[in-house]
């Protein structure tokens, strides 16, 4: 079942959890402070978990922001555990953070994935997304 994962209902299985799926999205990316996170970030970041039988087995995160050309979300941390990979849990989240979103007022909505992601690709082209002609930069700080 996908829920929002709130401040208040969240519990240290619940960052467990997390860190464990979170490490096969990145794993040589440090995990931020799960709290602090969800304090800090409260109408500005929308986070959803997938749960089966209580424990979180997927979860994606959108970040919203409001600029000249328009209300936008970016999708991030997009993973489902290696064991309940092809169930449907990932589509799940997404549609789930899509509806979200245009409860919200969003005008679009991004993400970003790697060229080799082919099932994570096919997800998200039959839910309506489509390459931008454009280029992703970052700078590390």
């Amino acid at each position: 079942m996908v829920t929002v994962l709130q401040l208040q209902d969240l519990t240290s299985t619940d960052i467990t959890d997390i860190e464990a799926i979170f490490t096969l999205l990145l794993p040589d990316k440090k995990m931020g402070d799960i709290p602090a996170i969800l304090k800090k970030a409260q109408d500005r970041v929308l986070w959803l978990v997938y749960r089966e039988n209580q424990k979180i087995v997927g979860m994606a995160s959108m970040g919203m922001y409001e600029v000249v050309s328009g209300f936008k979300g970016w999708i991030e941390d997009v993973v489902v555990d290696e064991k309940m990979r092809g169930k449907g849990i990932g589509k799940a989240l997404i549609q789930e953070m899509l509806e979200r979103g245009k409860q919200r007022g969003l005008n679009e909505i991004y993400l970003f994935t790697e060229d080799e992601r082919n099932a994570a690709i096919a997800l998200y082209t039959q839910l309506g997304f489509k390459i931008k002609n454009s280029k992703l930069y970052h700078l590390p700080l």
